[in-house]
């Protein structure tokens, strides 16, 4: 996965961490993941506002992962420890790559989480996306969840953006 933006400058390893505090509470820190099979923006809830933090497109190399006579393919996880993705053999080569890149959003997020990168989540998604997706993300980023919301919205630009998910969640 390629990632561009205020993450990418960061080097992936560095997230903006600290808590902004309301009296004498922390303020959660929220991400956003607007994503389909192609681009995943990631955006963070600043006040009243959100901010485009970064971007992250599929890694390009998939020709000895996603060979066609392959079923399972093996890889590790964040934690580095073995994990087996399975894909249906009639799979074609875009819905393999888009369930490849699901998986590699999954991972990234599990390594921002061991980073405390941020405390919730909501993940916007057309069906199919939203689906390896949830398949895909581990349990600890689950619980971090807010809301999953069904829509592709890929091609808003912040202000859209918020407006649209205004009308969906409460902000």
């Amino acid at each position: 996965m390629r990632l561009t933006g205020a993450i990418a400058r960061k080097n992936g390893n560095d997230f903006e961490s600290a808590h902004f505090i309301s009296g004498h509470h922390k303020v959660p820190r929220i991400w956003i993941i607007v994503t389909d099979k192609k681009v995943a923006k990631i955006f963070s809830k600043a006040g009243n506002s959100i901010k485009m933090i970064g971007e992250a497109l599929p890694s390009e190399d998939d020709s000895d992962t996603m060979a066609k006579d392959k079923k399972t393919v093996h890889t590790t996880k964040s934690n580095g420890r073995p994990a087996h993705i399975q894909y249906e053999p009639s799979m074609s080569p875009v819905r393999r790559r888009a369930f490849r890149f699901a998986h590699e959003i999954a991972a990234w997020l599990d390594k921002a989480l061991e980073k405390e990168a941020f405390d919730r989540l909501i993940i916007v998604a057309p069906p199919q996306t939203l689906g390896d997706l949830r398949s895909t993300v581990s349990k600890a980023v689950y619980s971090r969840l807010l809301a999953e919301i069904n829509k592709d919205l890929t091609k808003l630009d912040e202000k859209d953006l918020q407006e649209g998910l205004e009308r969906v969640v409460w902000f």
